[in-house]
């Protein structure tokens, strides 16, 4: 498991607040393929600017099937089950 300093160190400081928590299990629709997965929220980026554009929270999402994590806007979110 990545200690959440390690977590902060990749990705940035932890949102306040937000809908979804670290832990939840979410499915979400990949905007590489257009198809839908489900993962595990390992953190959640505060909201903050890349270059000259605003992103807003994005939840860093560990796929169930396996692979690299995906960066997750609230609004790819499709269903959420709370993994505590």
């Amino acid at each position: 498991m990545v200690s959440q300093e390690n977590l902060e160190e990749l990705y940035g400081p932890a949102a306040r607040h937000a809908e979804h928590q670290v832990g939840n299990v979410i499915t979400y629709r990949d905007i590489e393929t257009g198809g839908t997965k489900t993962g595990k929220i390992i953190w959640i980026c505060a909201p903050g600017r890349i270059g000259d554009q605003e992103i807003g929270i994005t939840y860093v999402v560990e796929p169930l099937e396996g692979g690299w994590p995906d960066m997750v806007f609230p609004g790819d979110v499709l269903t959420a089950v709370d993994g505590s």
